[in-house]
């Protein structure tokens, strides 16, 4: 229905049973644009897949009591503690620190670069840290989560929810 209503570019299904193959499906297009056909062999691309990877990694060490949602992240990486939040070009103290919780639910204000405040201050940290991978500086995740850390949250931990880097804080404290 998704597909038919235009609300899904395409959908390929594959089920299988002990290793047998029961049932195998493609729904709709590849390429909106152009219209191409999404076909068994089609080669598509799938981004983010740290997340679920990160997520999974956390829930181990939850589960061996190492880690809670409640925690607060500068427990585990102290620059968090005092981040800003802007609002109208004015930086204000957090209402309360961001949490674990909020990391996994992308609650965190950590937001990617864009085109608001908070994103334009990520894009500045973004096209440093490219420069200096481009002059063949390298960087290890703990001083990319103290850049992270040092930019400003686009909203109060908790408050709302932006897809953004909080996974990327999240696997900085798990490493």
């Amino acid at each position: 229905e998704e597909m038919k209503a235009g609300r899904l570019p395409g959908a390929a299904i594959a089920i299988y049973e002990k290793g047998e193959e029961k049932y195998c499906g493609c729904f709709g297009e590849r390429d909106m644009e152009e219209g191409l056909p999404l076909e068994r062999d089609t080669i598509l691309r799938i981004y983010s897949m740290t997340k679920p990877v990160t997520a999974v990694a956390y829930k181990i060490l939850e589960e061996r009591g190492l880690i809670g949602q409640a925690d607060l992240v500068s427990q585990f990486l102290p620059e968090f503690a005092n981040c800003k939040v802007i609002k109208d070009g004015v930086l204000a103290p957090m209402e309360r620190e961001i949490r674990i919780g909020d990391l996994l639910t992308m609650t965190s204000g950590l937001v990617y670069p864009d085109l608001d405040e908070a994103g334009k201050c990520m894009q500045d940290i973004f096209d440093e840290i490219a420069q200096k991978i481009g002059e063949g500086v390298g960087f290890t995740t703990r001083e990319v989560v103290r850049k992270i850390a040092s930019a400003p949250l686009a909203f109060q931990p908790g408050e709302r929810w932006r897809y953004g880097l909080s996974t990327d804080v999240l696997g900085g404290i798990i490493e």
